[in-house]
């Protein structure tokens, strides 16, 4: 029996209840208001379908399953471990479980707070696209631009600068355009930090709000991606006289005629579902972000406080489970989630950690893959089932099906390293080299290891092309759930 330790800022949490509600494509847990949390949601679904139609044609398919996002008292990063900077209200993390948002609570609570919170989830979207390489200055850009979105009761606002990139750009000299378009990343302190997010979201706002300006943005990313140099490329698709663009772009910030913004009508609502636990169960959920997002829990150590009401406490009885299947008792795992599948069946949560304790418990491969494909085919929720229903096989056993599965999943949930990486492997096995190269290009692996893995990984490729995979579908297009 693996009962965890919560240490650190995520598993200290207050004592209001938490809730969590859930659309098609986001998973918010948040201490508090539910109706809070339930526009919070709304106006990230509105907001997903805001960037779709904003950068048209251009848009990668954000993907089907949804994200996760943990509005916290404090919040650790689920990568490294590390507590953020106090200035930090919110990180974005691609990590084995997937994509997650976490937040401080307080952090949103303040002046800009939700901003931040759009911020990250345009990452999360623009981050599902393995076709193209982004600059820095388009991904800030971009989510600078969705950030300053205003949600009125029957109309949503977009285009309007925040008043903290206006100051900085009112402080003349701004950086070259140069320095703007060649950024990865690197910063020379603040000052310029703030100058690079205010100059990118004024290029984006300017780009996108201009009649050819998508058309444009789509040649530029096209060259960018296939290794263009970056200002070269800006110069021959975009705009040619760089000497006088942060003049021109000036003027245009300062004409109340060009630099606009748009209100267009707010969707009907869609229905949120909502579940309220008690407090009891808020320090659970340190442990559920480490355990399916990357970090192991805390090691086996005894709960400093366990749920106060077990029998309702239904979030804390999941993540024992879970707990126990990545690194406890399996066969007392396989107990716990038969229990839990009882009160939820086709969990595919639940499903797919039974399907784990089988194999652990068991070595039952068949009644495990069994519990995976469940999982699956419960939706994209179920997306996370189809690694180790892959990596439950030799190459030579992978199904047509089970390879179609894995198209699915990487559709459902396309900004998952884990997912693009064996997509890749299962690519080059089919003999769809070129694809594979550029999906493992896309998540920074080693080309070469794609078709030549390590001993003990999933699968060897080295020539091998068995002939169900012949058919595999089409990475190109998005394969359809059935």
């Amino acid at each position: 029996m693996l009962l965890l330790a919560l240490v650190g800022p995520v598993g200290q949490a207050a004592g209001a209840d938490w809730v969590e509600a859930r659309s098609a494509h986001f998973r918010l847990f948040q201490e508090g208001s539910a109706q809070q949390a339930v526009r919070r949601v709304r106006e990230l679904e509105e907001l997903r379908a805001l960037m779709m139609a904003l950068v048209g044609p251009a848009a990668p398919h954000p993907g089907r399953a949804p994200l996760d996002l943990f509005v916290l008292p404090d919040i650790e990063d689920p990568v490294t471990g590390a507590t953020p900077p106090a200035g930090v209200a919110a990180i974005y993390r691609l990590s084995p479980g997937g994509a997650v948002v976490l937040a401080r609570a307080k952090a949103l609570a303040g002046p800009g707070g939700e901003g931040v919170l759009r911020h990250e989830v345009a990452h999360h979207l623009l981050a599902a696209d393995w076709r193209h390489r982004y600059p820095a200055w388009y991904v800030e850009g971009v989510a600078e631009y969705l950030a300053t979105a205003r949600f009125e009761t029957q109309v949503i606002e977009h285009g309007r600068a925040d008043p903290g990139r206006l100051a900085w750009l009112g402080r003349r000299p701004w950086l070259p355009p140069e320095r703007v378009l060649r950024w990865q990343g690197e910063v020379q302190g603040p000052a310029e930090t703030a100058l690079l997010y205010a100059q990118s979201w004024l290029l984006a706002h300017w780009l996108l709000r201009r009649p050819d300006g998508p058309q444009r943005l789509r040649a530029y990313l096209a060259a960018y991606t296939e290794g263009a140099d970056p200002v070269a490329a800006f110069r021959h698709h975009v705009d040619q006289d760089l000497a006088t663009l942060n003049a021109r772009l000036w003027a245009y910030l300062r004409d109340p005629g060009r630099a606009t913004y748009t209100r267009i009508p707010r969707a009907a609502p869609p229905a949120i579902p909502v579940d309220v636990e008690p407090a009891a169960s808020a320090p659970w959920l340190a442990a559920y972000v480490r355990l399916v997002h990357g970090l192991p829990a805390a090691g086996a150590a005894a709960l400093p406080q366990t749920c106060s009401a077990p029998a309702t406490c239904a979030f804390a009885r999941r993540v024992e489970a879970l707990a126990e299947v990545r690194q406890g008792d399996a066969r007392r795992a396989l107990a716990l989630l038969d229990k839990l599948l009882d009160e939820r069946p086709g969990d595919p949560e639940l499903l797919q950690w039974r399907g784990e304790a089988r194999l652990k418990a068991e070595g039952a491969q068949e009644a495990a893959r069994a519990d995976f494909r469940q999982a699956l085919a419960t939706g994209p929720a179920g997306w996370r089932a189809v690694v180790p229903l892959i990596r439950s096989q030799a190459p030579a056993d992978l199904s047509t099906e089970d390879f179609a599965r894995l198209a699915v999943a990487v559709a459902d949930a396309p900004q998952a390293p884990e997912l693009r990486l064996l997509w890749a492997q299962a690519l080059a096995l089919a003999g769809r080299t070129e694809t594979a190269v550029q999906v493992a290009r896309s998540v920074g692996a080693d080309v070469q290891g794609v078709f030549r893995p390590p001993r003990g990984a999933w699968l060897s490729v080295m020539g091998l092309e068995p002939a169900a995979h012949r058919t595999a579908p089409d990475p190109a297009g998005v394969p359809q759930r059935r």
